[in-house]
């Protein structure tokens, strides 16, 4: 999957998801805010359901969102191993003592626009 950041005045935009206390007691998961803070930091975090409750696993000063330059991101979710990877690194690597086994998948942007493309979704092999 690429992510490609564009300027604020782009038009790849995305919708941001609304930012209700209902909407945010129905969510759960594991998300990276890539960029998040202004573009000063990448973070790993869980959703638990509550609003306000998001404890933040882990945190970076980088990588970070550069306008007009394209990303190649590679997301793992397999039991409980939670990976993040950028350009070929591995930028977040989590051992999750209770993971999620079942949610949704989304993408979400607040202040910057990203375009996605190529995009695919695979299972992992089953281990024998």
């Amino acid at each position: 999957m690429r992510l490609h950041a564009a300027t604020p005045h782009g038009r790849h935009d995305v919708a941001p998801a609304p930012r209700t206390a209902s909407s945010a007691r129905l969510r759960s998961g594991t998300y990276v805010g890539y960029g998040a803070n202004s573009n000063t930091t990448s973070r790993l975090r869980r959703y638990v359901g509550e609003a306000g409750n998001r404890p933040l696993l882990l945190d970076h000063t980088e990588p970070l969102l550069r306008a007009g330059e394209p990303n190649r991101v590679r997301i793992v979710s397999d039991g409980s191993t939670v990976q993040w990877w950028n350009n070929g690194r591995l930028v977040f690597d989590h051992r999750d003592p209770e993971p999620y086994t079942s949610r949704h998948f989304a993408f979400r942007t607040v202040t910057s626009h990203f375009r996605i493309s190529d995009f695919t979704v695979w299972r992992p092999p089953a281990r024998g």
